[in-house]
C-alpha cells in the first residue's frame, strides 16, 4: 500500500509539470527534404516546404482525432520558391512568410501571390549558408521573429530577431544547452515561443522542444520534450494548433535529407499542462 501510494503521488507530481505526450507518428511519401510545416487551425490540412523550395499541400487523415495518414500534393497557389527554404509562418489566412538559409533572407507571399523580400539585418551575412535562418514564427500581435540554426558570434546562444517598424532588432538570446541546434519555431495559443531543437548523435537524431515567455526576464524556459536517439527521424518543422476540445497539439515534420536510409515523418504530440 505504501508503494502504491508513493507511485500515485509521484505520478501526480509528474503530471503537474508541462510536457508533451506522444500521440502518433506516420511516414509520408511523394517528396523529400521537408523542412518547414504550417498546420491550419482545423488540424486536417497545411503547407510544407522542402529545402529545395518546393511547396506542398498537406492533407491529414484522422480517426477519433488520432493522426493516421497524410498525403502531399503540389501547392496550387505556387509550387516553388527559389532557394534553401527552411521555415514557414502564417501572417493570416492568405499570407505566408518563409525563412531561407542560402542566402539568409525572409520572403513574404501576400494574398495576390506577390513575393517580397523583407529587410535584412547585417548579422544575416555572418551566418553559414547551411546554418542561417532556419526558423520563423509570428506572435499573436503579428510580430515576425526569426532565428538561425546556430549560436551568434558571441557564442552566448541563438539570437532571436524581431521585425519592428520595418527593421530587425535582437529581441532576445535563446540559451544553447548541450549539443542541440535550433531548427524550428512557432508560437502557441498561449503566445509562448516553442523552439524545436535537434541533435545528431552516432546513434541517430535526438529531438528537444522548449518554450519561452518573451515577456519575462530570463525568458522563463521550460523543457517539454527530450527524446532518445531513434525515437524520431530528423524533425525540423513545428506547428502548434488547438483541437476541438481546446487541447494544444504539436505537429512536427522530419527532413529525410533526400537519403534512402532516412524517412519523411510527421509526428504529433499533445501538450499536457
Amino acid at each position: 500500500k505504501r508503494l502504491a501510494l508513493a507511485l500515485i503521488c509521484t505520478g501526480g507530481i509528474a503530471a503537474a509539470d508541462p510536457q508533451l505526450i506522444f500521440s502518433s507518428s506516420i511516414s509520408i511519401t511523394g517528396a523529400g527534404g521537408l523542412s518547414g510545416l504550417e498546420i491550419n487551425s482545423d488540424g486536417m490540412s497545411g503547407l510544407t516546404v522542402s529545402d529545395r523550395g518546393n511547396l506542398y499541400s498537406v492533407v491529414l487523415t484522422r480517426t477519433g482525432g488520432l493522426l493516421e495518414g497524410a498525403t502531399l500534393a503540389p501547392w496550387p497557389r505556387r509550387t516553388k520558391i527559389e532557394g534553401d527554404v527552411e521555415g514557414i509562418a502564417t501572417l493570416d489566412d492568405q499570407s505566408y512568410l518563409f525563412s531561407l538559409e542560402g542566402p539568409a533572407k525572409v520572403l513574404s507571399l501576400d494574398a495576390e501571390d506577390t513575393l517580397t523580400v523583407l529587410p535584412r539585418h547585417s548579422d544575416f551575412d555572418t551566418y553559414h549558408s547551411n546554418r542561417a535562418l532556419e526558423s520563423i514564427a509570428v506572435d499573436q500581435d503579428g510580430t515576425i521573429y526569426v532565428l538561425p540554426e546556430t549560436v551568434g558570434s558571441d557564442g552566448k546562444g541563438f539570437p532571436l530577431y524581431a521585425l519592428i517598424d520595418g527593421r530587425w532588432d535582437r529581441a532576445a538570446v535563446i540559451p544553447k544547452i548541450g549539443a542541440f541546434l535550433a531548427v524550428g519555431a512557432d508560437f502557441g495559443p498561449d503566445n509562448l515561443l516553442y523552439l524545436l531543437e535537434r541533435s545528431l548523435t552516432p546513434f541517430g537524431f535526438r529531438t528537444r522542444v522548449r518554450r519561452f515567455d518573451l515577456s519575462k526576464d530570463g525568458l522563463a524556459p521550460e523543457t517539454l520534450l527530450t527524446t532518445w536517439p531513434f525515437t524520431h527521424d530528423n524533425l525540423e518543422g513545428i506547428s502548434l494548433w488547438q483541437d476541438a476540445t481546446g487541447t494544444t497539439r504539436v505537429t512536427m515534420i522530419a527532413d529525410d535529407n533526400l537519403r534512402a536510409l532516412q524517412r519523411n515523418e510527421i509526428v504529433e504530440y499533445i501538450l499536457q499542462e
